[in-house]
């Protein structure tokens, strides 16, 4: 399986990179383009992008036997890769629901929330203290500072790596496969 590619609607050629998927996906792909937006101060950009992030390193962290990633793999990942130090401890199950709520609704509240199956909703800050804490005038609020959660997952994506190079050659063949299924994009040269 080749890797997922933005094609070329002028009739260019494409040549993929050389690189290793981790590379080219993972670091240069989810990694650095989310850095890039959060430099630009795009706070909201950011945190699609931040989410979606989260939504593809957990796909490629999936158990082997897994075929489709789900609310319950992004938790997964998420609480065992994204630390966050605070006045509270955020589930994987809280930073899902913010992340529906994002994506399907640009805001702080998801269905799981109107569900009753998460009851604290996730607000976002810019500047301020890097931590976790609640909202002073409504404790079901939890504030995180967005380069704090933005940081975070950027050492979970790391730590990830790292723990893939010490496991066994048929996840790490697994992972990578997986990586072949993801978006990649190919340098345009000229006919």
């Amino acid at each position: 399986m080749g890797l997922l590619h933005i094609v070329s609607t002028t009739g260019a050629s494409m040549s993929p990179q050389r690189e290793h998927p981790i590379i080219s996906v993972l670091t240069k792909g989810i990694c650095l383009e989310l850095h890039e937006v959060r430099n630009q101060g795009l706070i909201r950009a950011a945190l699609i992008l931040l989410y979606s992030g989260m939504d593809q390193v957990s796909y490629l962290a999936m158990k082997p036997g897994t075929k489709d990633s789900s609310r319950k793999v992004f938790a997964d990942w998420v609480e065992k890769y994204v630390v966050l130090q605070g006045a509270t401890v955020v589930t994987g199950m809280e930073l899902y629901a913010a992340r529906c709520a994002m994506l399907h609704k640009y805001g702080t509240e998801a269905k799981l929330h109107v569900d009753g199956e998460v009851t604290r909703q996730i607000a976002i800050c810019a500047g301020g203290p890097k931590t976790v804490y609640f909202d002073p005038v409504n404790p079901a609020l939890i504030c995180i500072e967005v380069n704090y959660l933005i940081d975070a997952f950027l050492d979970g994506v790391m730590q990830f790596t790292r723990d893939l190079e010490g496991s066994d050659q048929a996840y790490r063949n697994l992972v990578n496969e997986r990586l072949h299924q993801m978006m990649d994009v190919f340098t345009r040269t000229e006919p």
